[in-house]
């Protein structure tokens, strides 16, 4: 890892360098069929003895007018890529399941999660992402990408009772036996940013945030695809200063699924088996539409232009054991 001090660029050793694993406390309740759990989970980074004011840098000019590349502090170079474990993130989470093991042909497992996690920034390592403002990354702490902040998840098995044990031989074998899956996930959205969409520092980067003048988010009966927030919520800011808008503010669509089986077993003679499957993947159709264009200008602005889930899929099987 290099340090970058008053003079040339100094390599760490690995004993200046201090690691400290994840911290998980979790305190949970359960009974026969009910679990109460609480969790929260405090990575810490991984800690340098550097000066934070010149190591981030990465040879990016402080915003203002003029030649780019001439005001960065080492004109040599360009942009210096630098990916390093300085970040931290915490989460949050209340988890509740009720669960009811197999019981007269009837099985189900039902959990609700309540969460929230935040960090500095779920993934930068790439080469189209990265820090508004690298003298001070403290502006990226918010909502994580990833964070959802509720989520219900019900999965249940039922068979049949119907012309399974009597009737006539027909109904028994065609009738009878007939097995029942099914699961529900319902969860809230994820988190996204809104981006002024230009170069306003003049720094040569383009991710840098708009200005929020009030909040943004807009009731239920107000959203639609064409409109899904406040679009007059985010201006551009004034030339040569970094947006007050903060990382992922506001939240996308969730999701609602629902996803369905039914099993039959055939026996043929004495030996062979075979299982008939129906399946069929958000059967109610129900479509989970994409985050909205974040981008500030464009004609898309604040609409919401794909899915994030495949529609209805039906599909037949045979499996056949001998």
């Amino acid at each position: 890892m290099l340090s970058h001090h008053q003079g040339s660029p100094t390599l760490l050793s690995h004993s200046q360098l201090s690691f400290y694993s994840p911290k998980t406390v979790q305190k949970h309740l359960q009974c026969h069929c009910f679990r109460l759990v609480w969790s929260a989970v405090y990575p810490f980074p991984l800690i340098a003895p550097i000066d934070l004011s010149s190591y981030f840098f990465c040879n990016n000019p402080r915003p203002g007018p003029g030649n780019i590349q001439a005001r960065r502090p080492n004109q040599t170079w360009g942009t210096i890529r630098l990916v390093s474990n300085d970040s931290s993130a915490n989460h949050n989470g209340l988890q509740i399941a009720a669960r009811q093991r197999l019981t007269r042909g009837t099985n189900f497992l039902v959990s609700y999660t309540w969460a929230h996690a935040i960090d500095m920034a779920a993934d930068i390592n790439t080469t189209t992402t990265g820090n508004m403002n690298p003298y001070n990354l403290s502006l990226e702490r918010g909502n994580a990408n990833w964070d959802i902040r509720r989520r219900l998840v019900a999965s249940y098995v039922v068979e049949l009772p119907f012309f399974k044990n009597s009737g006539p031989r027909f109904a028994r074998q065609t009738l009878g036996g007939w097995q029942i899956n099914g699961i529900a996930n319902l969860q809230s959205g994820t988190p996204f940013t809104i981006l002024s969409g230009r170069d306003i520092t003049n720094t040569g980067d383009s991710n840098q945030r708009a200005d929020r003048v009030r909040d943004g988010t807009l009731s239920r009966s107000e959203r639609s695809l064409t409109r899904y927030f406040d679009i007059g919520a985010f201006t551009l800011p004034a030339l040569y200063t970094f947006g007050n808008a903060g990382r992922n503010v506001l939240i996308g669509p969730g999701t609602v699924n629902f996803d369905m089986s039914f099993f039959k077993v055939f026996n043929i003679g004495d030996r062979v088996r075979v299982q008939f499957r129906f399946e069929a993947f958000n059967i109610l159709n129900t479509p989970s539409f994409s985050n909205p264009n974040g981008t500030l200008g464009g004609s898309s602005f604040g609409q919401i232009g794909s899915t994030k889930a495949n529609p209805r899929d039906l599909q037949f099987g045979l499996r056949a054991q001998f």
